[in-house]
């Protein structure tokens, strides 16, 4: 016999021997049902839509202007209007000036809102000569109530200023706070024709 077929025989003899192994069922498979799926919107952090549609209206810029009613304008003009005849300052119609040259001129003062120091000046010319001189100063109380004021001062150039007619001037101005240097706002001012008085 040959070798090859001898080979062959003994395979298929000990395959005879083996035992076989018992044959195992197979489950079928079900098959797969597929299920819908609903889209659902998503909310962040649990914030429900209306919840955040109320915070849009909340946090949204306004654009809308309020209409003013005539009514409204018109008092708002009389208010500036009263503030500001509230801020006067007058002159009395008569000054003196003595021999040497002292003069004195008076009047009266209100004004409000005031920031910073009001510096209340008075001056005097005479005649052909559109040279004013200073009369005295002094500090403004601005409370909003009625002042009297009283300047004296001398005129260094003798004979300047004698009894007779005269153009007085009286200011009042404020030193208004404005970064490093404090700029002039003018509160009210005077001019008018006196007479002064010897004496």
């Amino acid at each position: 016999m040959p070798v090859r077929t001898a080979v062959l025989a003994m395979a298929a003899g000990a395959a005879l021997l083996l035992p076989t192994a018992p044959a195992q069922a197979v489950t079928p498979l079900t098959p797969l049902t597929p299920t819908a799926v609903t889209p659902t919107a998503v909310t962040p952090t649990g914030v429900s839509p209306a919840a955040q549609t109320a915070a849009t209206w909340r946090t949204a810029p306004a654009h809308t202007t309020a209409a003013v009613s005539p009514t409204a304008r018109t008092t708002a003009r009389a208010t500036t209007a009263r503030a500001a005849a509230a801020e006067t300052i007058t002159i009395a119609a008569t000054g003196r000036v003595t021999a040497d040259g002292t003069v004195t001129l008076s009047g009266t003062y209100r004004c409000t809102a005031a920031k910073g120091p009001v510096l209340l000046g008075s001056s005097v010319a005479q005649g052909a000569d559109a040279t004013h001189y200073g009369i005295g100063g002094s500090r403004a109380t601005c409370d909003g109530r009625l002042h009297h004021w009283t300047h004296t001062g001398g005129v260094s150039t003798s004979g300047s200023l004698r009894a007779g007619a005269a153009r007085a001037e009286a200011t009042l101005l404020e030193l208004r706070p404005s970064g490093f240097i404090p700029l002039p706002f003018l509160h009210a001012r005077h001019a008018r024709d006196i007479t002064l008085l010897t004496g």
